[in-house]
């Protein structure tokens, strides 16, 4: 099943600009507004005694009763909560309608016309799609996941209506149950299960305690990871099958521009694009010492701070620029003062538990490939095999203990770092450590907890990596660690004086 059949959302996409309606429905709200008169003065409910309720009636007849324009900062993010609460208890209300109007397994039925027989499936979908004003695909999509969730995976409708988890979380968990081998045998009522409940209690279980703590790509790669564990023989045949649908392509687009697209695995897709960096560094380093050659000879100290910023801005072209020269072998010309080109040379971290390295144990393993993609789940012999491979890429083994999920060791062989208590803490953190960011931290900053001018150490415990906008929340906008722990945790307070936990990070976890 593909991305747009799990992916839309009810709130999103073009169909939400009919969301308004005719005339005479906008004439009719008018009235409304006009005979009880707009929001205005002091909320007559409390939200610290009335926005803590369960999901329900209740909760939404609480949240009526508060104008949030009247509530301070702390008080707002407490509302904003409930509503999301709320919505996510309708919308697990909505899905057990859509079960009652689509029926809990697919309908088929057959015509005989003119000798030919003509099936139709779900002819319900459509009625749904032109009700709620839904595309097709969308409306396929939420029925198949109210379907699921109706079924085998009520334990996850009943965090979705609790208010634990949110609709797109649950769409996470039920679209990674789609993929399940026994997944088109429970869509026909006639066919024996097969396993499917049990293989979905067991996705469950993996996944729901990221869902109901974490944000929704994190729900993903935990659901991918289970995936690759519950159904493992069924998922090599996926992984085999995906590998045939290696592909370049290109689309167009507007004024002169196209679109090279490359389906590869994703160790190769990962190597490919490390080495685009890797020559983009080269070329971004060779343009700022003839810049700074330039700058010296006029009787200046160094390039301006506005050169700097303009190359930074440019990051994308230049690497557009260099995968160009790569394909095309045309190498960019060394700067004058150089004898040589140096050689660009692939780099990719691979990181796999202990036992799964020495062969014992089939855990699959992580690449935290440089460049855009972020971290990326991969099978167990495709990183033994990475690790064997003695190729012009480089491979770094990042070893975990399989109990604690903490750094073992981190292979040096072909892979030096000028400050290594920098790269322990970019690898130890893996993303900025700001609570649900997941920017990758070799491209954020080192940052002190405690800052050094207050007396903070410049050690494992106090040192984290944030992104440059969350280093500049915690600098300039009321922003403060509180906690700093030497494992990566923290704890975060914000301007209104609410806590907010980044939990410890896990190079093999499931989030």
């Amino acid at each position: 099943m593909d991305d747009s059949a799990w992916g839309d959302s009810a709130w999103g996409g073009a169909d939400w600009g009919d969301a308004h309606g005719d005339d005479a429905d906008w004439d009719a709200a008018l009235a409304v507004i006009v005979a009880d008169g707009p929001l205005d003065g002091p909320s007559p409910a409390t939200p610290a005694t009335d926005l803590h309720s369960p999901p329900g009636a209740g909760l939404c007849a609480d949240l009526e009763r508060i104008d949030p324009r009247c509530l301070d900062t702390r008080e707002a993010i407490a509302y904003a909560r409930a509503a999301e609460r709320a919505i996510a208890w309708l919308q697990a209300r909505q899905s057990l309608a859509l079960v009652a109007i689509a029926g809990p397994r697919p309908q088929v039925q057959t015509h005989i016309v003119d000798a030919s027989v003509i099936t139709i499936e779900d002819a319900a979908r459509s009625e749904v799609s032109a009700a709620l004003r839904w595309s097709e695909s969308m409306a396929h999509g939420r029925i198949t996941t109210a379907r699921l969730l109706a079924g085998p995976l009520a334990i996850t409708r009943r965090a979705l209506e609790s208010g634990d988890i949110g609709l797109r979380h649950a769409e996470a968990i039920t679209a990674a149950a789609g993929r399940l081998s026994g997944f088109g045998a429970w869509l026909d009522p006639s066919r024996d299960d097969d396993g499917f409940a049990e293989a979905c209690a067991d996705l469950e279980r993996a996944v729901l305690p990221t869902a109901r703590t974490r944000e929704v790509a994190a729900t993903r790669r935990s659901a991918e990871r289970a995936l690759t564990r519950i159904d493992a023989d069924h998922a090599e045949r996926r992984r085999q099958q995906a590998h045939r649908s290696r592909d370049v392509w290109i689309e167009h687009e507007p004024d002169g521009m196209a679109l090279l697209m490359a389906r590869l695995g994703v160790a190769e897709a990962h190597a490919c694009l490390s080495a685009v960096v890797a020559a983009t560094s080269e070329v971004v380093a060779a343009s700022a010492g003839v810049a700074s050659a330039c700058v010296a000879s006029a009787g200046a100290t160094g390039p301006s701070s506005a050169a700097a910023d303009a190359d930074r801005s440019r990051i994308g072209e230049q690497r557009a620029d260099a995968l160009t020269r790569l394909l095309l072998h045309e190498p960019p010309a060394p700067p004058a003062s150089s004898a040589a080109r140096p050689v660009v040379r692939t780099h990719v971290d691979v990181v796999i538990d202990l036992a799964t390295l020495i062969g014992i144990d089939d855990h699959p393993g992580r690449l935290t490939a440089r460049g855009p993609g972020g971290p990326q789940p991969v099978a167990a012999e495709v990183v033994r095999e990475l690790v064997r491979r003695d190729a012009s890429a480089t491979m770094r083994r990042l070893v975990t203990d399989p109990l604690t999920g903490h750094l073992l060791d981190r292979g040096r062989s072909t892979y030096a770092v000028p400050d290594a208590l920098r790269a322990f803490i970019t690898l130890r953190d893996g993303t900025c450590r700001f609570p649900g960011c997941n920017r990758r931290a070799e491209l954020g900053q080192i940052d002190h907890a405690r800052a050094w001018a207050d007396g903070g150490r410049t050690d494992v415990a106090n040192l984290g990596v944030l992104c440059v906008r969350h280093h500049q929340l915690k600098t300039h906008a009321g922003w403060g660690i509180v906690a700093s722990a030497a494992d990566g945790s923290a704890r975060w307070r914000a301007p209104s004086g609410a806590t907010y936990d980044r939990p410890l990070p896990r190079l093999l976890s499931d989030g």
